[in-house]
Formats: C-alpha cells, sequence, structure tokens
C-alpha cells in the first residue's frame, strides 16, 4: 500500500520574529492526476488564527477548504513531495507559550509513515532567554592564626579582659 508522511519544519515559531513553519507532505508514490485529498486537523477551536493564512505558500498543495472550527484544513496534494509555509500570525496579545497538535487523518488508500501521522507546533510571544545559573560565592578559607572571623582571640596573653591574680 502507498503511504503518506506528515513532518513540519521548524516546530518551534516566535511570534516576535516573524517565523514560518513549513508543513510537508511525502508521498511514496505520486499522487492521482486529479490530485489526493488530506486533512489535517488539531482539536484545538481556531488554532489557524495563530497563523496568517492569507500569506500561507503552496507548493504541490492547493487548499480545499479549513473546516468549521477553523482548526483544520483539506488540501488537495498535486505532487510526491508536497510543501506549505505558515507564518505565524503576529498580534499584540501576549498569550504566552502554546502548543498545538495537528494530526493527519487517514487517507483512503494510503498508510501514515509511522511516527509521521501528527506535528506539534510551539508557538511563542517572543524568544525567552535561558535563565542564568548563580553562580555561588565562595565560602572563606580560615587562614592559620587569624582570628578575624571567630570573633576570639587566638592570644588570650594579648586579651584586653585578662585578670590580674
Amino acid at each position: 500500500m502507498a503511504t503518506i508522511g506528515f513532518t513540519a519544519s521548524p516546530t518551534r515559531l516566535v511570534e516576535a520574529n516573524g517565523d514560518s513553519v513549513t508543513l510537508t507532505f511525502t508521498l511514496s508514490e505520486p499522487p492521482p492526476a486529479s490530485g489526493l485529498d488530506v486533512t489535517f486537523a488539531s482539536p484545538v477551536a481556531r488554532s489557524l488564527a495563530e497563523f496568517d493564512v492569507f500569506a500561507s505558500t503552496f507548493d504541490g498543495a492547493r487548499l480545499v477548504r479549513a473546516n468549521a472550527a477553523s482548526s483544520g484544513v483539506t488540501l488537495r496534494l498535486s505532487k510526491q513531495v508536497a510543501t506549505v509555509t505558515l507564518p505565524v500570525f503576529k498580534d499584540d496579545v501576549v498569550e504566552g507559550s502554546e502548543q498545538f497538535v495537528y494530526t493527519l487523518e487517514p487517507v483512503p488508500g494510503y498508510d501514515i509513515v509511522p511516527g509521521q501521522g501528527a506535528v506539534t507546533l510551539t508557538i511563542s510571544d517572543t524568544a525567552t532567554a535561558p535563565t542564568p545559573t548563580p553562580t555561588p560565592t565562595p565560602a572563606p578559607t580560615p587562614t592559620p592564626g587569624s582570628n578575624s572571623d571567630t570573633g576570639s582571640n587566638a592570644d588570650t596573653n594579648s586579651s584586653p579582659w585578662r585578670t590580674c591574680s
């Protein structure tokens, strides 16, 4: 049986950078002359609103329709390897880091390549710098004969509190 794979690169996107994701559909053999309809979707309603779908580019694929929940689309593939590039939509809403899983729906006559049936995309508003690990302040090393850290006087003969007998 013929196979289909569905991959994404990169999978971590930053809105402030204007990043884009490229979805790649790979068939083990050329699609039928009329094309092959494939659908991928997320369980999160309106997840496609995270992308500037009007600025998307297609190579070997064309949009057939979006689903009613705006969480997935059906594409018609016309090449054995087809790509869709989706730019992240820049908005002024602080959303933090969001994660979306898009799953390829079964395609009649095709097996989905193991490990290539879903993609997970993480979208952040801005790039996050790693939190630096603080360097601990080393503890002072006592010097023999020094008593400045102990508050005591090592030489008992010079103590101002010495009593005379």
